[in-house]
């Protein structure tokens, strides 16, 4: 199963803090110290220097006295229910030897700090909220996607055109079926057949329509399927004397009459290979009138765009019409 990088990180840095003996002498927020299902945290301890178990703990081995404690602390008070209830959660803890060890231990954090450098970064840990501590972890970790480099290997594009062709199509649609699919493509993990091999899902890494290694460029554009279904779909829509090439195709025009064009040929094709399935120009034009109809309902909040993002398909607006016309 692939684990993000940040959160293998994190599972790491939990698991060194979970495993450190000296957690367990941490006498605030300890599961092992909780009273009734509830761990314990007294701020005006807190502030007055009692973070461990052996702060309180004298040189038998036990609680201090309650004066004892006001005393060495400078505490205005001591509730004789807490209290009672901590000295007997701390006696049944310090039987075993493993917590008896832990009084031992060198602490070396100044708890009584509260600026801390971690890395390049300085952070006040009684300010600090999780968003500064997720960008402190991710702030050195940061790596480009690796689709960057098999795109530039193809000679195609770098990460500035990337994030761009992401945005191209978010302005052309909302449907997060196509913007799922487009981010796929960006990040080169469309389930080719060269993809299923590479990850052992099957033994065959060659195109099911023509034999030819299975990538992702050839699935979407060098196929000869794949070249007939954008032909034909053209055709259903009577576009004459068009042609895609294959940035356009592939990464968006950023022109939104070409960029709803292409996405929703793209779409057809990603189907179609899924399902192993050949062209059907009723079932093509089903999809696109049915989103053409969705578009229709809100033409009143975006005139201007609407007019614009269904351009092309403006020789079939008529069989469209009587459709949606029945769709109400």
């Amino acid at each position: 199963m692939f684990i993000p990088e940040f959160y293998k990180e994190m599972l790491k840095y939990f698991a060194e803090m979970s495993n450190q003996r000296q957690c367990r002498g941490v006498l605030w927020n300890n599961k092992e110290l909780g009273i009734g299902n509830q761990s314990l945290f007294k701020p005006d301890w807190f502030e007055k220097g009692i973070m461990y178990v052996r702060d309180i703990i004298g040189v038998n081995g036990r609680i201090l006295p309650v004066n004892e404690l006001k005393r060495r602390f400078s505490l205005d008070s001591v509730e004789p229910l807490f209290y009672n209830g901590l000295k007997l959660k701390l006696n049944n803890w310090l039987k075993t030897s493993e917590n008896n060890q832990t009084l031992e231990i060198n602490y070396t954090v100044d708890f009584k700090s509260t600026l801390y450098r971690i890395g390049n970064s300085v952070i006040n840990v009684k300010k600090a909220k999780s968003k500064d501590y997720y960008n402190i972890l991710i702030q050195e970790k940061i790596k480009s996607p690796t689709s960057i480099k098999s795109w530039e290997g193809m000679g195609l594009l770098d990460a500035h055109c990337l994030n761009k062709s992401l945005e191209v199509y978010r302005k052309c649609t909302k449907e997060t079926s196509l913007i799922a699919m487009q981010l796929k493509i960006i990040h080169n993990i469309i389930a080719t057949n060269k993809r299923k091999y590479d990850w052992k899902i099957q033994n065959n890494s060659e195109c099911q329509y023509c034999s030819s290694l299975d990538t992702i460029i050839h699935y979407f554009w060098f196929c000869p399927f794949t070249q007939q279904v954008i032909k034909k779909c053209l055709d259903s829509l009577v576009i004459k004397n068009f042609r895609f090439n294959i940035w356009e195709f592939i990464f968006g025009k950023d022109e939104l009459k070409t960029d709803n064009l292409s996405i929703l040929i793209k779409y057809y094709i990603y189907q179609l290979r899924k399902e192993n399935k050949e062209f059907n120009k009723k079932e093509f034009l089903t999809e696109v009138k049915l989103r053409w109809i969705i578009d229709k309902t809100e033409e009143h909040v975006y005139q201007n765009k609407y007019q614009d993002k269904w351009k092309y398909f403006e020789n079939i607006e008529n069989e469209i019409l009587d459709d949606f016309v029945k769709f109400y």
